[in-house]
Order: C-alpha cells, then sequence, then structure tokens
C-alpha cells in the first residue's frame, strides 16, 4: 500500500525552470487534476484522499493495491526522449508476496510498449530485489527491461523519487542521492495508445503489479 503521489513529468533539455517542458503536474489539492495546464487531468478510481508529507488534509492520495487513478491517453503523455519524473510516496508496508508498487506508468496491456515504468520492487524473499526503486521500460521482445538501485526505500515515512532520462543515461535520485546510475536502450521506449496510471495499479486490467 502506498499513498501520496506528487508527479511532475518533464520533458525536453535544457530545463532552466520546472515549468519548461512541463507535461502533467499532479499536487493533489484535493483532486487528480494536471495542473501544469495541458489538461491531463486524473480519475481517481477507490483511492482516497489523505495527509501529505506536512499533515495537510486532502492533499495526497493513498491506495490499497486496486485502487489507481488513471490519465486518458494523450500524445504529449507518450513521453520518449528525455524525461524527469519526480514523486514524493509513503510506502506504508511491504506485502508479503512478491509484487511491485507501481508510482507512475504508461503501459500497454500486451507488455510490449512501455516508455516508462517507475515503481517500488518487493520480491519478497528475494532481499535484494526488495524495497528497491525501479525504472522499467520494454526489452523489445515482450518482456521487460529492468533498471534497479540498490538503494532500499523506508517503509513509514515519506521518500522522494526522480528519475531523469538524458539521452541514454538513466539517474535515480532518492532522497536527494544519487543510486542509480547506468545507459538504457532508448529505442525500446516506444509509444502506446494506453492511459497513464499513478498508484498501485501497473496496468488497468491487473491489481498492483504482478
Amino acid at each position: 500500500k502506498q499513498n501520496g503521489f506528487s508527479v511532475r513529468c518533464i520533458k525536453d533539455t535544457p530545463i532552466t525552470t520546472l515549468n519548461n517542458g512541463l507535461v502533467a503536474y499532479y499536487p493533489f489539492n484535493g483532486n487528480a487534476n494536471d495542473e501544469s495546464g495541458n489538461g491531463n487531468n486524473g480519475t481517481v478510481n477507490g483511492a482516497t484522499l489523505t495527509s501529505d508529507r506536512y499533515g495537510n488534509g486532502g492533499k495526497a492520495y493513498s491506495f490499497n493495491g486496486y485502487s489507481n487513478i488513471t490519465v486518458p491517453h494523450s500524445n504529449i503523455l507518450n513521453i520518449n526522449g528525455d524525461l524527469t519524473l519526480s514523486a514524493w510516496f509513503l510506502s506504508i508496508g511491504p506485502p508479503n508476496f512478491r509484487n511491485s508498487h507501481t508510482i507512475i506508468t504508461k503501459r500497454a496491456s500486451d507488455n510490449s510498449n512501455i516508455p516508462y515504468l517507475l515503481a517500488i520492487n518487493y520480491q519478497y524473499g528475494i532481499w535484494s530485489d526488495y524495497k528497491k526503486p525501479i525504472f522499467v521500460t520494454s526489452s523489445g521482445s515482450g518482456g521487460y527491461a529492468y533498471y534497479q538501485s540498490s538503494i532500499d526505500i523506508v517503509n513509514q515515512q515519506w521518500n522522494h523519487l526522480v528519475s531523469v532520462i538524458n539521452g541514454t543515461n538513466l539517474k535515480l535520485y532518492l532522497n536527494g542521492s544519487l543510486v542509480l546510475n547506468t545507459t538504457i536502450d532508448e529505442s525500446k521506449r516506444s509509444s502506446n495508445l494506453a492511459d497513464v496510471l499513478i498508484g498501485s495499479g501497473a496496468r488497468v486490467d491487473l491489481p498492483a503489479e504482478q
């Protein structure tokens, strides 16, 4: 279960201000509206309003593993090339089975096209893949390409996770520290017609990520 995702989606470089290239911004001010001005408003599906990291009520969403926020497909959300995703989240407790908690993704139902998927890996019993931030794209053969941090998140407290793609370089930052610096195959980040999902659902037809 996770709550409190504040998600920014930014593309294009150089970034001189936070609004330069901003695609979507969800501060969760009592709703899931996009406050970037691009109209990528979300629909809340079972998630409930809760307090944010400052204790302000109605400023974050709580997800139960089946709930999510969906943002209808738009070409502007098919972000290939340079990309920054930034999210605050609180993971209350890890599951007792193997899955992942998805923060944000645009993932086709057949897994063939994944331009971006930012999540927390919870492979219970495989401790090297437990409580780890991951970024996922398609592998090009119907599977996934996982890029995973070696550093754990901390349950029961707010964490800040940022992924940055610049060319073929991917970096993940957790609470201000660089936790992954690697090369990705940019050609596998193809576009799709799927909705963007925020919260626990990695696909509209699956609970959580399995």
